[in-house]
């Protein structure tokens, strides 16, 4: 579907595995698949899997992974106790995240 999509509508993506290849763990085919976002308007790529805050870019979006908001399951990045959910706002095209902590 990407080539259908206007290059110019900011985008935002979600994936359960990280889509940076400097990030913890992320999918083989990370960069390729970056790479097919090149020419659009990507504001946010939000990965899962890592149950840590990491964060990189791609060209002018960011690319993330979150602690675990799950009482039952560690952070991967030994952040406990501070779980939690990123809470966004979308605006004149951007994404502005703010992370949202929660009691475990």
């Amino acid at each position: 579907n990407l080539p259908r999509l206007d290059k110019k509508r900011p985008l935002v993506v979600f994936s359960h595995f990280p889509l940076h290849p400097q990030l913890q763990w992320p999918s083989r085919n990370s960069a390729d698949v970056l790479a097919r976002f090149r020419e659009h308007n990507l504001q946010a790529v939000f990965g899962g899997h890592c149950h840590a805050f990491r964060a990189a870019e791609s060209g002018h979006a960011a690319v993330v992974t979150n602690r675990c908001c799950s009482s039952q399951v560690r952070n991967h990045d030994r952040s406990q106790p501070e779980k939690g959910y990123f809470l966004c706002h979308a605006k004149d095209g951007k994404v502005r995240r703010e992370f949202v902590a929660v009691e475990a």
